[in-house]
């Protein structure tokens, strides 16, 4: 049963699953269409020009962001799809999709099982665990800095769990949030 769910969420995820299914985001606040940022709640139907790439000529200067995952307390959730946003104009990762220039950003403990596509707004992310994802840091990531650009802050991000599910199935009440580390 929990190799279904895992698969019915990694379909959904290649299929461009909608923003927003069965989960919750860590903001409760509803995003502001047009700000260059697709923010929790967001879609890229309901609002395009936050899903528009940016301008941006990479630094050699970087900013660094940890991922935190909360699961709900019942039932254990083994996989997770989490979408992040960033504003392209201030952050940036080298390559798109599945690129190995995109992985070589992305830090995770090497008991997971992790997919990404960088969507060149938004970094999509399936995480897996054999057994259920454990609270806390889920990855970090090595953003490139954009030339001439403000220095970079969580609120130039955004986190939105897109799915998580368990050995029972779909699991509500899964958050994420954004952590500085560097700026």
């Amino acid at each position: 049963m929990r190799q279904r769910a895992t698969l019915l969420v990694l379909i959904a995820l290649l299929a461009g699953s909608p923003h927003g299914a069965a989960g919750e985001a860590s903001s409760s606040a509803s995003g502001t269409c047009g700000n260059k940022l697709l923010d929790a709640g967001e879609t890229c139907a309901q609002c395009a020009a936050d899903c528009a790439v940016q301008p941006c000529k990479p630094s050699k200067a970087h900013a660094r962001f940890a991922v935190e995952f909360t699961p709900p307390e019942v039932p254990d959730v083994s996989t997770a799809v989490v979408l992040i946003g960033y504003r392209s104009d201030r952050l940036n990762l080298p390559g798109s999709g599945e690129d190995k220039s995109v992985r070589s950003r992305l830090t995770f403990p090497t008991h997971s099982v992790m997919a990404f596509n960088d969507l060149d707004y938004g970094l999509r992310i399936v995480a897996s665990h054999a057994q259920a994802i454990p609270a806390g840091q889920l990855l970090t990531i090595d953003f490139d800095r954009c030339a001439g650009a403000p220095v970079p802050t969580v609120a130039d991000m955004s986190c939105q769990i897109e799915a998580c599910a368990g050995s029972t199935g779909a699991a509500e009440g899964c958050r994420c949030n954004i952590i500085a580390l560097t700026p």
